[in-house]
């Protein structure tokens, strides 16, 4: 009942079954209302920690499936599908007061697992994150088959259902070699890993991937136009939307009123999110090539005569930029004016896109700072909750922060003061891909050989013992 940094145990101080409910919707309220986070945080081998929530679970399509839970940085999520491609998608259900359910499109947060014996304090200590299978309950019946009661399965009953602490294993294996065994392949990252045992296709389609996923980002932000629309028709008619500034209770990603309603944050990280998973699987597409090059299909860029990652990432990026300026729409400035914006437009404003409410939608849209695009829109205020009216210009230069995170914050949101540089932005697709520029091996395709391994570029050894395998922003 009491979120707590960490627990030896949490053992149960009230319970609420099926048995005794009133209904099926009173079971449901009482077990959102009870739950919390910190009954995943629990290392194995506390007091108790048998009573645990969840275990952690093995990289494995018969055991690592939708319903499993994922921890991380006081966070948890709710693994929803898994694709052809093996990328594990989540929902991120949210047990706060202002309570909300959202996507996480990839595998961003799949980090900051701790690693067996990180440090002197304890063996375990910390190997409560990552990917979590639920403790499944059994039902005791006495001689007539009746149920009386419920049990949690132990560690090793839990086994068939996966129970697994290789996950572990594997991020010390990654800190110590830089790359993980996998029978003949060595992928160099923990997401790497999971693609390879999670997928269900013998091949992918670099190119065929790039088209489609193109019309699924366009119509995105299609949508989030008629969003900005209806959010500044309602800033017309009812007045300015208070920013939840400095908030116990609220934030920007989650609030009460017309700014949840109308603002646009938390949809804006998803989209951001969705684009980058565009460039994480170009990315993983890429280092499959050295690692399985029959893997890759290079169906529509045989002119570019492919024979290295580096040539690979050469190809991408070149149909990337052609495929996002044939994919375009328009939005409708403050003057009704239309205005074209094509995927690459949207993609150089991928940080200048406002979620502010009371913003017009030129700057809604990222308009250029003394762009004739940017000259019609008027000036409007964003009030805060003390009722001091902060200009247009200070107000979307405070927030320049917030529209390059990647994940949603949970602490109170800032404003005033706020800073506006020196924070880390995550680069976007063609600068990621371009550091394959470094690697100019050629790749052998044969049946039978292993393709070889590109020379690594120069690089200091890493001494941290703790490992963040992909970054969600930065």
């Amino acid at each position: 009942e009491v979120d707590v940094p960490t627990s030896q145990h949490n053992l149960v101080s009230v319970t609420k079954s099926t048995l005794d409910a009133g209904s099926a919707s009173d079971f449901i309220t009482q077990a959102s209302i009870r739950y919390s986070s910190g009954n995943y945080r629990v290392n194995l081998t506390g007091r108790n920690a048998g009573l645990s929530d969840t275990l952690p679970v093995a990289i494995d399509p018969k055991y690592l499936m939708p319903g499993c839970m994922n921890y991380t940085d006081g966070h948890s999520l709710v693994l929803a599908k898994i694709d052809d491609y093996g990328e594990l998608h989540f929902l991120n259900c949210s047990t706060t007061e202002t309570r909300d359910i959202f996507t996480y499109n990839g595998m961003n947060t799949v980090a900051g697992i701790t690693p067996r014996g990180y440090d002197e304090t304890g063996e375990w200590n910390g190997c409560y994150q990552g990917l979590r299978v639920l403790r499944f309950p059994i039902a005791l019946v006495n001689s007539a088959g009746d149920v009386v009661g419920i049990r949690r399965r132990t560690n090793e009953e839990m086994k068939e259902f996966g129970f697994s602490t290789e996950q572990y294993e594997i991020i010390r294996e990654l800190i110590s070699n830089q790359f993980i065994a996998e029978g003949t392949l060595k992928p160099q990252s923990f997401h790497d890993l999971i693609r390879l045992r999670m997928k269900r296709v013998d091949h992918i389609k670099p190119l065929e991937f790039l088209e489609a996923y193109a019309d699924e980002l366009l119509e995105i932000y299609q949508i989030r136009e008629q969003f900005v629309q209806d959010a500044w028709r309602d800033v017309l008619q009812n007045g300015p939307i208070v920013y939840p500034e400095e908030q116990r209770d609220e934030n920007i990603f989650q609030a009460n009123g017309r700014w949840e309603t109308w603002s646009s944050p938390s949809s804006d990280v998803d989209r951001r999110n969705k684009y980058f998973y565009l460039a994480d699987w170009m990315d993983y597409a890429i280092r499959c090539y050295e690692m399985m090059p029959q893997f890759v299909k290079l169906d529509g860029l045989e002119k570019y005569n492919v024979q290295s990652q580096a040539g690979l990432a050469r190809a991408l990026i070149d149909e990337k930029r052609r495929i996002f300026r044939a994919h375009s729409m328009t939005y409708k400035k403050s003057n009704r004016e239309q205005v074209p914006l094509t995927l690459v437009d949207i993609e150089e404003r991928l940080y200048d896109l406002s979620f502010d409410p009371n913003h017009p939608p030129e700057l809604r849209w990222g308009a250029p700072a003394g762009s004739p695009e940017l000259a019609s829109a008027p000036e409007r205020y964003t009030p805060v909750p003390n009722g001091e009216r902060i200009p247009m210009k200070e107000t979307y230069l405070w927030e320049s922060y917030y529209r390059c995170l990647g994940l949603r914050e949970t602490g109170m949101s800032a404003l005033r003061g706020m800073f506006t540089e020196g924070f880390p932005v995550r680069k976007k697709l063609d600068q990621q891909l371009a550091k394959w520029f470094l690697f100019e091996q050629p790749i052998a395709v044969t049946a039978s050989a292993k393709p070889p391994q590109p020379a690594p570029a120069p690089a200091p050894k890493s001494t941290s013992t703790r490992v963040h395998v992909l970054v969600p922003h930065s």
